[in-house]
């Protein structure tokens, strides 16, 4: 995966906050919303026709995303059918956005190969619909909540609390916040995180519906 920004010179944590800013100015922009609204509205078209699917290297299959199961009224089986089916309504969902603005140049900063890489991990990692989710939970619970600081992502993540929060900044952030995922802020003396554009798009246009 791409190094996001880091060189050998230079002061790191201003290149941090200088991507961060960069990247939250870019997704505001009402040409790359226009692009964002367009995709989402493509993408719940897509799930709900459920003719396609995603492949573990990131390739569309021929077959439907949610194979239709036999019919029952075992209340176990439907319980965990229902949670089998946002599982992977959240994970097909996010590849096909993801990838729809990977082609319309949403993510023009990567190389093809790099935005493929960086979309199949992100997409198809457990801890995506985990932080989108935390993420949109607390924007729902109102301003006071929409923010956390890196000290909470680092326990969201099962790391150590002897593991640095700039870890977390560094392995986590920057590809979620490359593909607008979330967004970071710097205060100059802490980094707080909230939903971002297209995880909010995704969530109340896509997953949601």
């Amino acid at each position: 995966m791409r190094d996001f920004g880091d060189s050998p010179e230079g002061d790191p944590s201003r290149r941090h906050v200088e991507l961060f800013n960069r990247l939250t100015k870019q997704f505001k922009e009402d040409a790359v919303s226009a692009t964002i609204a367009v995709a989402v509205a493509e993408t719940l078209a897509w799930l709900k026709a459920n003719k396609e699917s995603y492949r573990f290297n990131g390739d569309v299959a021929s077959e439907p995303w949610w194979p239709t199961p036999p019919k029952t009224d075992n209340p176990i089986l439907l319980e965990e059918r229902g949670r089998a089916l946002r599982a992977r309504a959240f994970e097909h969902g996010l590849l096909r956005l993801l990838n729809l603005l990977k082609t319309r140049d949403v993510f023009s900063d990567l190389g093809e190969g790099d935005a493929k890489s960086l979309i199949i991990e992100i997409g198809t990692d457990p801890m995506t619909d985990i932080i989108v989710r935390e993420m949109e939970k607390g924007r729902q619970a109102g301003p006071q909540h929409e923010s956390v600081n890196l000290t909470f992502l680092r326990g969201l993540f099962k790391y150590s609390p002897t593991v640095k929060p700039a870890k977390v900044r560094d392995k986590r952030l920057r590809p979620l916040a490359t593909l607008g995922l979330v967004t970071v802020r710097f205060d100059g003396s802490e980094y707080s995180v909230k939903s971002g554009v297209v995880a909010i798009a995704f969530y109340e246009k896509v997953y949601f519906p």
